[in-house]
């Protein structure tokens, strides 16, 4: 195994941290509209979080680890998790 490959298998999991920072980010009160029409939370929770998900998902399937495996799967569906809580919690 060469010097680059074991680096980012004991690293990759600081992706999803990155993935998680980005998650609670979209909740912040900062300023909505720094992408185009849409705003920050529904930019990182529909684009941004999916896409660091599938890529540590993938990366933890080539390692073998299972557990972060799991954490992926949530990155992934962070904007259903998100809907369905701000659902459950402030009604319709």
């Amino acid at each position: 195994m060469t010097t680059e490959q074991s680096l980012l298998k004991e690293r990759y999991r600081y992706l999803i941290y990155t993935g998680f920072v980005i998650w609670l980010s979209a909740f912040l009160p900062i300023p909505r509209e720094w992408f185009w029409l849409t705003s920050w939370a529904a930019y990182a929770t529909i684009f941004i979080v999916p896409t660091i998900g599938l890529v540590s998902l993938l990366l933890s399937i080539f390692y073998r680890k299972w557990w972060w495996m799991l954490v992926s799967i949530l990155l992934i569906f962070s904007f259903p998790i998100s809907y369905g809580l701000g659902y459950f919690l402030f009604g319709p």
